[in-house]
């Protein structure tokens, strides 16, 4: 099972797991949580902001595109550099 495959089940089976008469908030929490860390673990492309500068996708941290890190220091998304 690859990371977009997990984050589908685990998006479409949400409800089911917690449709308890009582659902349990904690479940629903770890649930959401799971799913926001999985959606960062799959690349996106950056927004061009100018000619050298780029925004992350997620929280809008800036890049210069000289180093092109993997991932987002501040939120963690990963980076799909294929500009």
């Amino acid at each position: 099972m690859n990371v977009h495959e997990a984050l589908m089940m685990l998006a479409a089976n949400k409800l089911a797991i917690c449709s308890d008469i009582y659902p349990d908030a904690n479940m629903v929490n770890a649930l959401d949580m799971a799913i926001e860390a999985l959606k960062k673990q799959q690349p996106e492309k950056l927004v061009k902001c100018s000619q050298i500068l780029f925004s992350c996708p997620n929280c809008k941290k800036l890049y210069n595109g000289v180093l092109n890190p993997r991932f987002c220091s501040e939120c963690g998304q990963a980076f799909d550099w294929g500009i």
